[in-house]
């Protein structure tokens, strides 16, 4: 099942290579998360991947909430403004 959502999580992270960095962030822990309770499931005697998993799904959730907060406190809805990145090959945004 977890090696399912690490092919589809995997797929969702190329298509962000273009999108801002903290984004693509989200989608490589979210996809890491999924790669390492893959590995240790398929070997339950192996309980450091499944902890490891653990802790990328912990910063997964962490960049999810702050790309939210981020996306919320734009220019037309606030004065503040949370830098998100952006990769030198990506379209500017503004």
């Amino acid at each position: 099942m977890d090696l399912g959502w690490f092919v589809f999580s995997a797929r969702l992270t190329i298509c962000t290579i273009r999108s801002s960095i903290a984004f693509f962030g989200l989608f490589f822990t979210v996809t890491m998360a999924f790669l390492k309770f893959a590995i240790g499931y398929y070997d339950e005697s192996n309980e450091v991947f499944i902890k490891v998993g653990g802790y990328f799904g912990l910063i997964a959730s962490l960049l999810a909430w702050y790309n939210a907060i981020a996306e919320v406190w734009n220019i037309g809805n606030s004065d503040i403004r949370l830098p998100l990145g952006q990769f030198s090959w990506a379209e500017k945004m503004p």
